[in-house]
């Protein structure tokens, strides 16, 4: 797996006049800033390809209906060729730490399902041409989740004041750790 070494960005603009929401993948800000508004969101991507001789894929045009999963947190190591055939790959920061564009349906579905699979939660944006026809993501399986319980053990056995006040205060940060571990 090679990461490239030039970022990219995904841009999330409110369409105002027609109430849409549009995405671009773009290799500079300078355009965007331009037309800068409140309701815009930029996040530094970065393309990955799986072979070192296979040359980075240009950026999607999003020219017909697509999908983009943004999935995670996930090890990109995980990730195999063979299910990412035909589809422009990214990693960024957060939770959602990978992006996956993909045009076929069916490829589509059968990385959602192997997200199900391995447990791995997503968010599906559907796409027709720039704008987000519709969205949908995977709900946790509740009874797996068990570090909000480590925490709230953690936080409450520490009968120090100043400690339980620090593991109270920094509760957030630290189910944000256990939940990338």
């Amino acid at each position: 797996m090679v990461i490239s070494q030039h970022e990219q960005y995904l841009l999330l603009g409110f369409d105002a006049s027609t109430r849409t929401q549009r995405v671009k993948i773009s290799k500079s800000l300078s355009t965007f800033l331009q037309s800068w508004q409140y309701l815009h969101r930029v996040s530094p991507i970065f393309p990955v390809r799986f072979d070192a001789d296979e040359s980075f894929t240009e950026d999607p045009l999003f020219d017909r209906k697509s999908t983009l999963i943004f999935a995670g947190p996930i090890n990109p190591i995980r990730l195999k060729i063979q299910q990412f055939e035909n589809c422009n790959l990214w990693i960024t920061f957060g939770l959602f730490n990978v992006i996956i564009y993909c045009q076929d349906a069916a490829k589509v579905n059968a990385i959602i399902q192997w997200l199900t699979d391995q447990d791995v939660r997503y968010e599906r944006w559907n796409l027709k041409k720039n704008t987000i026809t519709s969205v949908d993501w995977a709900l946790p399986d509740f009874k797996k989740i068990t570090w909000r319980k480590k925490n709230k053990i953690l936080v409450l056995r520490n009968k120090h004041f100043a400690i339980e006040a620090c593991g109270t205060e920094y509760a957030s940060l630290l189910s944000s750790i256990l939940s990338r571990t």
